[in-house]
């Protein structure tokens, strides 16, 4: 006997695909998306720490879906080991650029092209959200050779 029929849950309690409307919003969730919005009000970067199973991930994905696709562009991504090249293509795709080559410098050039593009024509805020970041290898957050102004 699974724990779901010995507990009698009509679906699993914990699954990572709970609708937006089903989920308890709790103290934590809402503290998350209140400094999301003080970071994009004013820039900056955030990490959102917490123990294992606290619901960091469940509070990203509520707080990503209050702000509007209008005049917030959100670019999610799930942290991995790989390279930094793939960390790069990720951010591209996630922008919808389309990829010609493997430079990293270009990679970071186009993107950064693509993000002031949006900011200025579409007049859009760009909310970075890497779930699981820890993940990451540290070459990622080092600063590149080159350096393209936004």
């Amino acid at each position: 006997m699974n724990f779901k029929t010995f507990f009698g849950f009509k679906k699993m309690p914990f699954d990572n695909d709970i609708p937006l409307n089903d989920l308890l919003k709790l103290p934590g969730m809402i503290m998350a998306k209140e400094r999301i919005d003080y970071i994009l009000a004013c820039g900056g970067v955030m990490a959102l720490t917490g123990e294992i199973g606290s619901g960091k991930s469940t509070s990203l994905r509520w707080a990503m879906a209050n702000y509007h696709s209008s005049q917030y562009k959100i670019l999610s991504l799930l942290g991995h080991g790989g390279t930094a090249i793939d960390f790069y293509r990720q951010l591209c795709w996630s922008i919808g650029m389309d990829i010609f080559g493997i430079s990293r410098s270009l990679l970071i050039k186009n993107f950064k092209t693509a993000v002031r593009d949006l900011a200025q024509a579409k007049k859009q805020k760009i909310l970075l959200a890497v779930d699981e970041a820890h993940l990451l290898r540290s070459d990622i957050f080092c600063r590149t050779p080159y350096h393209y102004p936004v």
